[in-house]
């Protein structure tokens, strides 16, 4: 019985042992995701200074001649583009997953304190999710603007990409303003996240 006993206590500090190992990084992957930290704050100015340079572009749709503007800055959009890919594939090469793990940590590694390394989750966490909208949305915005002659209907288009990118709609922003969006707003979100794999769950760890 006393074997038995000693065997099941064993076991106990041994899944325990291996959980606290689980929920710990060496110095080497702090440090890592010290670096990724700062990247991702990188990114994500860069990804809305981005948003606001092509809200820019959207401004000029009603004025005369604008396929000559638009045409003048082809380029700088192209380029816009691929930043936002870039800053996407990058993250696509983090594991995220383990920020989690990261901050439960950075209090002691840091020197600072839970609470603040909480929230300081929570802020990387809605910035990741910020610079994946913002590739998402306005990849497609850049694409219907490079596209040929700028209709009406394709304006229209681009103005409700541009609206939808400023909300994630679910069940709080729709409490929020519930007239404000349709259920096709709400589908094309979903198209655009299953498009550019978009997961808000895994975002929230």
């Amino acid at each position: 019985m006393k074997k038995i006993l000693s065997l099941g206590l064993f076991i106990i500090i041994c899944c325990g042992f291996m959980v606290g190992c689980k929920s710990r990084m060496s110095d080497e992957e702090m440090d890592k995701y010290c670096d990724y930290e700062s990247d991702i704050e990188s990114m994500y100015i860069d990804s809305n200074q981005i948003k606001k340079r092509v809200d820019e572009y959207i401004e000029k749709f009603d004025i005369p001649d604008v396929e000559y503007i638009l045409s003048i800055n082809s380029d700088d959009l192209e380029n816009y583009k691929d930043s936002l890919k870039e800053s996407n594939d990058k993250l696509n090469n983090m594991d995220i997953n383990k920020f989690k793990i990261f901050y439960e940590n950075a209090h002691e590694y840091r020197g600072t304190n839970k609470k603040e390394e909480q929230d300081n989750y929570e802020k990387t966490q809605k910035k990741i999710f910020s610079i994946k909208r913002n590739f998402a949305y306005y990849s497609e915005i850049i694409s219907y603007i490079l596209d040929d002659k700028i209709t009406e209907s394709k304006s229209k288009e681009i103005k409700q990409l541009q609206e939808l990118s400023l909300y994630h709609i679910d069940n709080e922003t729709l409490e929020m303003f519930p007239t404000r969006f349709t259920d096709e707003d709400i589908k094309k979100q979903n198209n655009i996240y299953e498009k550019y794999n978009i997961n808000e769950e895994e975002l929230n760890g």
